[in-house]
């Protein structure tokens, strides 16, 4: 205890096994996980190490909520390997049966199995048959919802016989299905993942076992060679149809179980609704209130060190009345082994807690809702009418978008809105993540929808739903109108978390000056009413970067990640704020984690090409991790989005025929595949190939790419986001004498009216003005509309690319008007931020100004230091670059040297 093992320090044992211990830990940045190490004595074999290895791998690879990743592995100085999970508050449902038995309620066994049975469903799709499904791997978080554990031996497609190539049999016999016991390892499917299922439910309602035996070899015979017993025989006074359900799962031949997951599931949610004659989805909404309450984050860091009997007396493990058989000690491993026992995450207050128990969400339209009561993500209305799949789709996804992941918050969503597509609940939810997930096209089929099902919504839900017309209906979105329609709905429910975010994110959108200081206030009372409401931390981090509060915008996010340590868009949101504080080396450890945590995220393999140029990684890595991201996006955005950083990436190394050339091919395949008629993607790949040709010399053809774009132009639409290349080829025309100044003035002021409050009011006069800079006159003229600007000029959310390219503007044109001071500070802002890769043109090009700023302020050392990396860079460009060709004039003049 106390030790240090790389970067995390070791705090206390949760668990010990056969196989490996647990430790609660904390990293540098004192974000709590749990550590599962391979014992010492296996260290040595390396069949158990791989084995033990291979769970990050699989254990990530089932992507589904319900599933424990790992954050992380290494290897100790004993040589030991070890994984690094999230640290999960709660108990396992091993833990729990031994502390309420002998057996636990009918409903909350149904509401568990249908939990794991989701996740299961989940991972066969892939391929993935987890293999010891048992009490000790199934985890109960303090939210009430089930975490599957422990993926170390599950089979999955690329897999080749682990159990047998071990020479071991793997797995817990009493939970073990006959073909797993008999090694027959063709046999084993979601067949036998659906028995070790029924035989959990078998030992949960009756408090036996499947098979009576004195010792571990027993078990396992008798899994081999017996035929389960049936549970009515065991426990009598269950329903019948309860008995029999069980007793299918664990038939002896293959072919009379149940065979899948996803069927067995919805035989579940069915045969015990109607035994306990009312909606599983409307017990799970009263169960999980009651567990989160029993089970506070004082009670789960208890309960993750000893087991406490039902009265209150703490007892060790070893000598607890839990009416289970002592067998159970001598060959299962100890509760918390193969898991992570406690998400740190306390933020919650006991008494906050309690609240909300008490109030159940309302489930239908003729619900009673309280404008003053309290209002959490996991407490959102849902009508009765809509079908049981769509109410269990909805639940989690609103624990999902609770936990800032709205890429799986809309999964669920989707899935829910198809499983009943009159359900007007989760149309409305899926309307809203739409608006955010998908193109504006595609976000307003989905609202036109919700509307169609707007009468059967109740008060809040119209409410939601007439707010977002502004924002998505309208044709151009009227972001002020958005913004002033939630005001007034979070006035009506001051008390709803989520109508208080959606509040505070379209003030982000405003063109008002408080906006920001105003989404700060939405934010704050959202986290005040619930405070483990990961995404509204996460916003509220945000409005504090744009509002310059770093450090506190920081700290907000670290608590996203405490509460949600698989929250992939808090860990995004860190990345951004440590490129905005410079801290560049820092960012590579985060991006990894990112992938970690979703591999299947094709932006942050785009994230971690752009972090391994910070660290001038080897050419051949970037290229390879763009390559990750291409082959992992599924998005139809793919092609233009690998063309356009395979560009950038040439240009990184001043390669720009390939630039142009991968330009070019971008805008084909589009013009091809897609439509000819004008995309933002167009508008990206055709700014870029002008500014390449404009860096190659080639004015004239940098000018018929821009006059191409401005005879399209009026065809394209305003969607949620706009770019800048519209003002930067309009300057390219004005600049080659295309266009006079007067139409210049009057395209570009057109421009900043459709685009709205998509950009900072400084990013706006930066790329209006950017691309006319050179002149003299102009240069002035726009430095007499500069607006104020502090050190952030980025949106949430927004690339780093924009930063570097506002801030390289007001360099330039400090310059050319003479006040050296401003256009040092702001071009050594946009040289150091940490986007080489994302802004490759403009990054490069602000090392030469500064170069350019240096030297006027006589510091002829950092202006060498300066016009090296542009050298470094494009010294050998071919063709000859016209920034580099200046850059190495005045580097000798200087008589910069190497």
């Amino acid at each position: 205890m106390g030790t240090t093992v790389q970067k995390y320090r070791i705090e206390r044992l949760i668990g010990l096994g056969g196989m490996a211990a647990v430790y609660a830990a904390s990293d540098r940045r004192r974000q709590r996980v749990a550590m599962k190490f391979l014992l010492e004595r296996y260290s040595d074999d390396s069949a158990m190490c791989r084995l033990f290895r291979r769970e990050a791998y699989i254990a990530n690879r089932v992507g589904h909520p319900g599933a424990v990743r790992v954050l992380d592995d290494g290897v100790d100085d004993a040589s030991c390997p070890f994984l690094v999970m999230p640290l999960l508050e709660g108990e396992t449902l091993r833990r729990r049966w031994e502390r309420l038995g002998p057996h636990l309620r009918v409903a909350e066994v149904a509401v568990l199995a249908a939990d794991a049975l989701e996740v299961l469903a989940f991972a066969h799709t892939k391929g993935i048959i987890h293999r010891d499904i048992k009490p000790d791997n199934l985890f109960v978080t303090s939210t009430g919802h089930l975490q599957v554990l422990d993926f170390g031996i599950a089979r999955w497609p690329e897999s080749q016989g682990t159990a047998t190539a071990t020479g071991r049999t793997l797995g817990t016999p009493a939970f073990m299905p006959p073909e797993q016991a008999l090694g027959e390892q063709k046999k084993i499917g979601p067949h036998s993942d659906c028995w070790a299922v029924g035989a959990t439910m078998f030992s949960l309602l009756s408090g036996e076992f499947v098979h009576q035996a004195e010792t571990t070899g027993g078990l396992l015979a008798a899994a081999a060679s017996k035929h389960a017993r049936s549970l009515a025989g065991v426990a009598p006074e269950l329903p019948l149809p309860v008995t029999q359900f069980v007793d299918k799962a664990l038939a002896f031949d293959i072919a009379d179980r149940w065979q899948s997951a996803t069927e067995m599931r919805e035989a579940l949610l069915s045969v015990f609704g109607e035994a306990l004659a009312s909606p599983i989805s409307e017990i799970a909404t009263s169960l999980r209130a009651e567990i989160a309450a029993e089970l506070s984050p004082a009670m789960g860091d208890t309960l993750s060190q000893e087991t406490l009997h039902p009265k209150g007396k703490r007892q060790s493990l070893s000598s607890a009345g839990t009416g289970a058989p002592e067998s159970w000690r001598r060959f299962i491993w100890a509760a918390a082994v193969g898991t992570a026992i406690s998400i740190g995450g306390a933020f919650a207050a006991r008494a906050y807690q309690r609240s909300i128990s008490s109030k159940a969400a309302p489930e239908s339209k003729s619900s009673t809702l309280s404008v003053s009561s309290l209002m959490s993500m996991t407490q959102l209305p849902i009508s009765s009418t809509c079908n049981t799949e769509a109410q269990t789709q909805y639940r989690a996804a609103l624990a999902a978008e609770r936990s800032a992941d709205w890429l799986r918050a809309h999964y669920h969503f989707q899935r829910a809105a198809a499983s009943d597509p009159t359900c007007p609940e989760a149309q409305l939810q899926l309307a809203l993540t739409s608006s955010i997930m998908e193109p504006i096209p595609e976000a307003r089929k989905r609202f036109h929808l919700a509307l169609s099902v707007r009468d059967a919504l109740d008060e809040r839900g119209r409410g939601l739903l007439d707010a977002y017309v502004p924002r998505i209906a309208t044709e151009p979105a009227d972001r002020d109108e958005w913004a002033r329609r939630l005001d007034a709905l979070a006035t009506r429910f001051p008390q709803d978390a989520q109508i208080l975010l959606f509040a505070g994110l379209a003030q982000m959108h405003t063109a008002s000056e408080q906006g920001h200081e105003q989404a700060l206030n939405f934010f704050t009372r959202a986290v005040t009413i619930d405070p483990l409401y990961a995404d509204a931390w996460q916003l509220r981090s945000g409005a504090l970067e744009f509002l310059d509060r770093y450090d506190e915008a920081l700290e907000g996010i670290d608590k996203c990640i405490e509460i949600a340590p698989g929250a992939a868009d808090c860990i995004q949101e860190r990345i951004r704020i440590l490129s905005a504080t410079g801290q560049c080396q820092a960012i590579a450890p985060e991006v990894r984690r990112l992938i970690a945590l979703v591999p299947t995220n094709s932006q942050a393999y785009g994230m971690l090409a752009n972090a391994l140029s910070i660290q001038d990684a080897p050419l051949e890595s970037i290229k390879a991790t763009l390559q990750q991201e291409y082959n992992t996006d599924s998005s139809s955005y793919r092609e233009g989005v690998f063309a356009i950083h395979m560009a950038k990436l040439a240009v990184l190394v001043g390669d720009f025929i390939t630039a142009e050339k991968l330009a070019s091919k971008g805008l084909a395949r589009l013009e091809a595949y897609e439509s000819p008629s004008l995309t933002l993607e167009h508008l990206a790949l055709l700014g870029f190939k002008a500014d390449v040709l404009l860096e190659m010399g080639n004015n004239a053809a940098a000018a018929e790419v821009a006059q191409r774009f401005f005879l399209r132009k009026d065809a394209l639409t305003d969607g949620f986001w706009m770019d800048s290349g519209e003002p930067f080829l309009l300057g390219v025309l004005f600049r080659q004498g295309r266009m006079s100044r007067s139409e210049w003035r009057t395209s570009t002021e057109a421009w900043k009216k459709r685009a709205g409050t998509n950009f900072t009011r400084h990013q706006m006069w930066a790329f209006q003005w950017g691309p006319v800079s050179n002149n003299p006159e102009l240069a002035a003229e726009a430095w007499a509309e500069r607006p104020p600007s502090g050190a952030n000029t980025l949106l949430p959310g927004q690339s780093p690319d924009y930063r570097t390219s506002a801030k390289l503007t007001e360099g330039r044109i400090a310059l050319a008007v003479g006040d050296t001071a401003q256009a040092a500070a702001s071009l050594g802002l946009a040289s150091s931020h940490c986007d080489p890769l994302y802004s490759a043109l403009d990054n490069t090009r602000a090392h030469y100004w500064l170069g350019r700023t240096r030297e006027a302020l006589g510091d002829v050392d950092k202006a060498c230091d300066a016009y090296r990396v542009v050298l470094a860079r494009w010294g050998n460009a071919k063709p000859a670059s016209v920034t580099a060709k200046d850059a190495k004039q005045r580097s000798r003049a200087l008589a910069c040297g190497p």
